[in-house]
C-alpha cells in the first residue's frame, strides 16, 4: 500500500484550516505545513491536528514555498493541497482506496479541480496534477500561479477537490510579485506571461493586458491557455471600444481548437450589441452543443447562460412561447440566480 504526505503552506488561515485538516486523516499518513508567517492561530491548529509545522520565511515565490514543504515529507507520495480547499466524504474514500490500490509505477495522478466564486455560479472545473510520486523530485516552477510539469506514467482519477475560499486575501499581492519579477529582469515563461496577462485584465490595466496577451500568443503556451488568452484580449479590445479588433481575437482562437461554449457565447454577446439577433442566437444555440474539452469550463457556458439570453432574445422578438421555453430552462438550472429573479416576471 502507497504512503502519502499531504503538503501545504499556509498563512493566517485559522478560519478555514480545521476544516481542510478534517477532510484528510482518512487517508494522509502525515501532513506537512509550511507556514510563511502566521500571526493568527493557524500554527497551533495544526498542530493540534496533528500537523507537522515547518516555518518558512515568505519570498514572493510559492513555488519556492512548496518546494520546502515537499522536502519535508517522507512518504510515498506527496498530495498538495490549499488551506481553503475541501474535499467530500466520498472523494476522502475514494483515495483511501486509491492508496489500497495503487500501481507504484505511477508517477502522477491528475484529479479534477473545482473552483466556484459565487454560491449562484457553476463552479469552473478542470484537471491539476494532485498526487506525485517523491521519488520522481517533482519540483514547483513560477512564483506565481506556481505548477508541476507532469512526466512519467500519469493515471487520471475522478475523485474531485474543492476550492471554498472564505476570506479574501491581498488583491494586489500577485500583481505585485510579477511588477517586481519585471522590473527585476526576470525571464517569463509562456504561463508567467499569460497570467500576468490575466491579472492585469483582472486589475482593469486592458492596455498593458492586451500588450501582454498578444506577446503571449506570439510563443508556445498549453493550447487552453492559448485559447482563454484570445477571449481575455477580445474582453480587453471590448472595454477599450475596440469592437472589431475584438471580434478577430475571439476568431483568433479557432486556430488552437474547435470553439467553445465560453467562446460561442462571447459571439454571441458581440453580435447581440449591435442588435444583429440571427447571428447572436446562432452562436447562444451553438454554445448549447459544445464539446466539453476538460480546459478551464464553466457548467453555466454550456447550459445556462445560452438558455437566459435565448429566452431574453426571443421575449423582445416577440416569440413569448419559445422564451418562456428557454427561460424554464434557465430556472430549472438556476432558480434563485439573481438574473432569474430579476427577470421572473417578464416570463411568468
Amino acid at each position: 500500500m502507497a504512503t502519502v504526505s499531504v503538503c501545504m503552506i499556509v498563512k493566517d488561515e485559522e478560519a478555514v484550516i480545521k476544516r481542510c485538516i478534517s477532510c484528510v486523516h482518512a487517508f494522509a499518513d502525515e501532513i506537512i505545513v509550511a507556514d510563511t508567517g502566521s500571526r493568527d492561530q493557524t500554527v497551533s491548529i495544526c498542530e493540534e491536528m496533528g500537523a507537522k509545522v515547518f516555518s518558512f520565511p515568505w519570498q514572493d515565490d510559492f513555488a519556492a514555498a512548496r518546494n520546502f514543504a515537499f522536502s519535508k515529507a517522507s512518504c510515498d507520495y506527496q498530495f498538495w493541497l490549499d488551506a481553503d480547499d475541501v474535499i467530500s466524504e466520498e472523494d476522502q474514500e475514494k483515495l483511501k482506496q486509491l492508496k489500497d490500490t495503487m500501481d507504484e509505477s505511477v508517477s502522477v495522478v491528475m484529479m479534477r479541480y473545482e473552483m466556484q466564486h459565487e454560491e449562484h455560479e457553476a463552479p469552473v472545473v478542470f484537471e491539476r496534477e494532485r498526487l506525485l510520486r517523491r521519488k520522481d523530485h517533482f519540483l514547483w516552477k513560477g512564483r506565481v500561479h506556481e505548477s508541476v510539469e507532469p512526466s512519467g506514467k500519469i493515471m487520471h482519477s475522478d475523485i474531485v477537490i474543492r476550492h471554498r475560499k472564505m476570506q479574501v486575501n491581498d488583491p494586489q499581492r500577485n500583481l505585485r510579485i510579477f511588477r517586481k519579477m519585471k522590473a527585476e529582469g526576470e525571464r517569463f515563461s509562456p504561463r508567467d506571461r499569460f497570467y500576468y496577462a490575466r491579472e492585469l485584465y483582472q486589475h482593469a490595466q486592458y492596455e498593458e493586458a492586451a500588450a501582454e496577451y498578444e506577446a503571449f500568443l506570439q510563443g508556445h503556451g498549453w493550447v487552453e491557455d492559448q485559447i482563454q488568452a484570445c477571449l481575455d484580449l477580445g474582453g480587453c479590445l471590448l472595454q477599450m471600444n475596440r469592437r472589431e479588433e475584438a471580434f478577430s481575437a475571439y476568431v483568433r482562437s479557432f486556430l488552437y481548437a474547435p470553439p467553445s461554449a465560453r467562446l460561442c457565447n462571447a459571439l454571441g454577446f458581440w453580435f447581440l450589441h449591435d442588435r444583429r439577433d440571427e447571428e447572436a442566437e446562432y452562436w447562444f444555440r451553438q454554445s448549447l452543443h459544445c464539446t466539453r474539452r476538460g480546459g478551464f469550463e464553466q457548467e453555466d457556458d454550456h447550459c445556462f447562460i445560452p438558455s437566459l439570453e435565448l429566452a431574453i432574445l426571443y421575449y423582445y422578438r416577440d416569440q413569448r412561447s419559445l422564451a418562456k421555453a428557454w427561460f424554464a430552462q434557465a430556472r430549472h438550472i438556476h432558480p434563485d440566480h439573481p438574473l432569474i429573479v430579476q427577470n421572473q416576471k417578464w416570463f411568468s
